[in-house]
């Protein structure tokens, strides 16, 4: 509507300055030519008018143009912000808790585990041939694996890291829980662990100093046996990072996914051993807390994937 309004003003301005521009030119000829009007300051007003008249229309057209297409951009801001907020908000989990996860049993079908735990991210569902797995974590960035049968949709194996205790591992299935202690059932194990643990924060260190431009610190690194496989050799890691640069948060949260992306691939290089990785980020400068932003990888073939990429949305609207 206000686009008419626009036009039909645009036109009527037009004919208006064109009207006076015509009768100007009459009066200038006529006095040229010498002949005389009846009422020559009569004629002259109007035509004084006729232009001021002119100009005031255009004006106003623009004015109503300009004030149109302001009203429609931030709409359409508007509408692509609601249109991420829609999708952050759908890639968003609820931490669980111990209790919760304790009350996991084996046998229990998918929409049981869902009323327990709560309805899991998208981006945490992964697909492992003959099962499916759904992952969750708790606040103290603990992690929850939960294994279905496909056929069946019931559970068959459930795996914590740091839920039950810090630090705890521990695999449950039909023949019984297995804790940390029973994995690593001897010395040697628990010192090649140790010994694989130095190594590989020794790499992750060089990456940060190297590779990193902004102030970044490895607060935290833990390395345990992936129990999701089936090979002793085969670790998930488990990095915490502090990205301590002044930055706005915009630039904070692209170099947190730039970093997070360049140290998984250079760790898939230099340490084929990893099969998964979960990198945790904090911000000194806006909050501390391990959950501000969190990565869940895994590794397939020579490449890590991301399973999913979470950020705290009272930081990262």
């Amino acid at each position: 509507m206000s686009d008419f309004f626009v036009t039909i003003g645009s036109w009527l301005g037009a004919i208006s300055f064109f009207a006076t521009v015509i009768l100007g030119i009459v009066l200038i000829a006529g006095k040229l030519l010498k002949k005389q009007f009846q009422k020559p300051k009569k004629a002259f007003f109007i035509s004084l008018a006729g232009l001021g008249l002119s100009v005031l229309l255009v004006f106003i057209s623009f004015l109503v143009y300009d004030n149109n297409e302001s009203d429609s951009e931030p709409s359409k801001q508007t509408s692509a912000q609601n249109h991420n907020k829609e999708k952050d908000t759908s890639n968003s989990e609820k931490p669980i808790t111990k209790e919760q996860y304790q009350n996991i049993k084996i046998g229990m079908t998918n929409n049981e585990v869902e009323k327990i735990l709560g309805k899991v991210a998208k981006d945490s569902v992964l697909d492992l041939g003959s099962k499916y797995e759904w992952q969750y974590s708790t606040k103290d960035v603990g992690l929850a694996y939960i294994d279905f049968d496909k056929k069946t949709n019931k559970v068959v194996e459930k795996s914590e890291i740091g839920v039950l205790s810090d630090g705890s591992t521990t695999v449950t299935d039909k023949n019984g829980t297995r804790n940390n202690d029973s994995l690593n059932s001897s010395n040697d194990e628990t010192e090649k662990i140790s010994n694989r643990k130095d190594e590989i924060q020794s790499t992750i260190e060089n990456i940060i100093n190297k590779d990193f431009m902004f102030d970044t610190s490895l607060k935290k690194f833990e390395l345990n046996e992936n129990m999701g496989t089936n090979n002793p050799n085969d670790y998930v890691a488990l990095i915490y990072l502090s990205y301590d640069q002044i930055h706005s948060v915009k630039t904070t949260k692209k170099w947190i996914y730039k970093y997070t992306s360049h140290l998984a691939a250079t760790l898939a290089k230099k340490e084929p051993d990893i099969t998964s990785l979960s990198i945790f980020w904090e911000t000194p400068r806006f909050k501390k807390d391990w959950n501000t932003a969190k990565f869940n990888l895994t590794r397939q073939g020579d490449n890590f994937y991301f399973d999913s990429e979470n950020y705290d949305e009272s930081v990262f609207k």
